[in-house]
């Protein structure tokens, strides 16, 4: 039964775009537009956290194949450019660029990697540790993200809660 609600919650995920532009729609009528300087912050970490996910010179843990410091770090500043967000359009220009998607793409990973790492390995630094601090950035970003309704909507739209619901399962 369980299978087949979430087969039918996938076929009903809307595309990120149809997705955004739903999302965006109580909002249009104030028509903020992103400053300069936050368009350009924005568009360097969402760059970068791709570049995080194509692949590392030096993955950490094979099974997550990303750099974790790398990307704790980008996190991090990402979080603090969250946290002075005053406008809608700030979030949107986050959600159009794609970092949403890339947050729970490394959700996902460590959701895989968590049964790859022996009970052994848990309990060794920096392998588990690294991981639980990415974990623990990638859930800042999101609580950060979430606290505006468009987010909320746009996560729900896209069906993307199914991966934050699979990774809670797992850990």
């Amino acid at each position: 039964r369980l299978e087949a609600l979430r087969a039918q919650l996938v076929g009903e995920a809307l595309p990120d775009e149809e997705a955004l532009r739903v999302a965006c729609e109580p909002e249009a009528s104030k028509a903020a537009t992103v400053s300069a300087a936050n368009r350009t912050k924005i568009s360097k970490l969402a760059a970068d956290l791709g570049k995080v996910l194509e692949g590392p010179a030096q993955p950490q843990h094979a099974s997550l194949s990303i750099n974790l410091e790398r990307a704790e770090s980008l996190l991090a500043d990402f979080c603090k450019t969250i946290a002075q967000f005053q406008r809608d359009a700030d979030y949107a220009l986050v959600l159009k660029l794609g970092c949403a998607k890339s947050v729970l793409e490394i959700c996902s990973r460590i959701k895989d990697s968590i049964g790859t790492l022996s009970g052994s390995e848990r309990g060794v630094p920096p392998a588990w540790r690294q991981t639980s601090n990415l974990m623990l950035s990638v859930l800042k970003w999101l609580g950060l993200m979430c606290k505006q309704p468009l987010v909320r909507v746009f996560i729900l739209l896209t069906n993307r809660v199914l991966v934050l619901a699979d990774v809670a399962q797992a850990c």
